[in-house]
C-alpha cells in the first residue's frame, strides 16, 4: 500500500504468461499495476485503452458533449447517493423520446466543491425545453452545458476528464464508498472486451529481467534449446516473445523474436 492512501503500489511486479498457438507459442510479460483511476500511471493507460473502445462513436459525423450539474440545497452525501439515479431516470426518459443512441457518461466532482457532476459525450442532440424540465425531474439541477464535437476534439475531452485527478478527499472517498463507475457507455460506444483468452500464468517476478528469465526457463523447458534474447528493461512497456515450434514433434528452437506489445 501506499503510505497515506488506499492505493496499491503501482508496477509491484511482473506477470508472465504463455499461450500454445499450434506450431508457435507466444510468451508475454508485462508490469502488475494498480489499475485504479486516481493513480496517475494507470488512469492514462486506462483512458488510452477506453478511446479505442469509443472509436466507433468517435466516428460519427456530429457528437455533443453536456455538462449535469446538481443543485447544492442537499446534503453532499444525499447527492452523490441519489447522482446514478438521476442519471438513469434522464436516460430512460431520452429513450423513450429519441429512441436508442449511443453514449459515453464521465463522472467528476466540482471543482469548488465536493459536489458531483457528470460530462456526457452523446451522438444525438436534446431540445433545450426538454432537457431542462427533465433534468429538474431527474434530479439534476436546471442547467446544462453543450458544446457540439468532432471525432479528434471527443477523444482529448474524453482523455482529459479521464485522466484529471481528484484533488477532493471527501468526493474520492464517497465514490468509492458507493462504488460509483467514473465512466459507463451505451449504445454503440459500448466495444470490445480488453480480454484475451487461451493465456496460462507462468509467476509474478520482481522486475522485468527476472521475467524474462523465467520466460527463457520455461521455453526450455517446454521446447528444448533456444537462441538467447536481448531485451532493454522497462517500467512501461509489455514485452512478448514469439517462437517456431517445428512440426513433426520435435522441440529444437528455430527463431526468437522480443518486441514491445502494446
Amino acid at each position: 500500500m501506499i503510505p497515506g492512501t488506499d492505493l496499491m503500489n503501482c508496477e509491484t511486479g511482473f506477470l508472465s504468461l504463455h499461450k500454445p498457438l499450434g506450431n508457435t507459442a507466444r510468451y508475454l510479460t508485462f508490469p502488475m499495476r494498480c489499475n485504479s483511476w486516481d493513480c496517475k500511471i494507470c488512469s492514462k493507460i486506462k483512458a488510452d485503452k477506453y478511446k479505442v473502445r469509443m472509436r466507433p462513436l468517435f466516428d460519427r459525423p456530429s457528437l455533443y458533449m453536456y455538462t449535469f450539474t446538481f443543485f447544492h440545497n442537499r446534503a453532499e452525501t444525499e447527492v452523490w447517493q441519489n447522482a446514478s439515479q438521476a442519471w438513469n431516470r434522464l436516460r430512460t426518459a431520452a429513450t423513450k423520446k429519441y429512441g436508442r443512441f449511443s453514449y459515453v457518461r464521465i463522472l467528476e466532482h466540482h471543482h469548488q466543491s465536493n459536489y458531483p457532476h457528470f460530462h456526457l459525450l452523446i451522438d444525438i442532440r436534446f431540445s433545450d425545453v426538454w432537457l431542462n424540465a427533465e433534468l429538474v425531474r431527474a434530479g439534476f439541477g436546471y442547467q446544462a452545458k453543450v458544446e457540439k464535437v468532432h471525432g479528434d476534439g471527443a477523444a482529448r475531452y474524453i482523455t482529459k476528464y479521464l485522466t484529471k485527478p481528484w484533488s477532493s478527499e471527501p468526493a474520492k472517498r464517497l465514490r468509492k464508498a458507493l462504488h460509483l463507475r467514473i465512466i459507463c457507455f451505451g449504445g454503440d460506444a459500448c466495444l470490445p472486451s480488453f480480454h484475451d483468452s487461451g493465456w496460462n500464468r507462468l509467476e509474478i517476478s520482481l522486475n522485468c529481467a527476472s521475467a524474462l528469465d523465467s520466460i527463457h526457463l520455461d521455453v526450455q523447458w517446454r521446447y528444448g534449446n533456444f537462441t538467447r534474447v536481448t531485451y532493454e528493461e522497462t517500467h512501461i512497456a509489455s514485452y512478448e516473445l514469439t517462437i517456431e515450434i517445428p512440426e513433426g514433434g520435435s522441440h529444437e528452437h528455430k527463431g526468437a523474436n522480443l518486441q514491445e506489445a502494446s
